[in-house]
């Protein structure tokens, strides 16, 4: 019998590469699960501009502005930062991790930069 594992998935940061991120998640979810037994459930999406169009539609309500929902969220055990920068997606990072959540991300500047800082808050974390 298969068991599929639920994995609750924030992104947070909705721009060119979240709404790439978002759309194979909901498109491929299924191949994804058949191929790994994880369901990779998208539970949040977070970003300032909840107005801009996107080339991708999202299930009603994951859309939203307000971090602290998607960090307190128990369902949720991967956040994936997708806001860029250095000053910003740093403080994202370490909040995540404080919450115990696992943090996705494609931010090298801010690894390079400040990576130490962010693997610190990974190992204070336990992640």
């Amino acid at each position: 019998m298969n068991h599929t594992t639920d994995v609750g998935i924030a992104l947070i940061g909705f721009g060119t590469v979240g709404a790439g991120v978002a759309r194979i998640l909901l498109e491929n979810g299924a191949a994804i699960s058949q191929k790994t037994g994880l369901r990779l459930r998208l539970a949040h999406v977070v970003d300032t501009d909840l107005t801009r169009p996107r080339p991708v539609v999202l299930p009603d309500g994951i859309l939203h502005n307000n971090l602290q929902k998607a960090l307190d969220d128990p369902g949720v055990s991967i956040i994936v930062e997708l806001v860029g920068g250095t000053t910003i997606a740093a403080e994202i990072q370490k909040k995540a991790l404080a919450a115990g959540k696992d943090v996705v991300t494609a931010n090298k500047a801010l690894l390079a930069e400040r990576g130490e800082e962010i693997y610190q808050a990974a190992r204070s974390g336990g992640r």
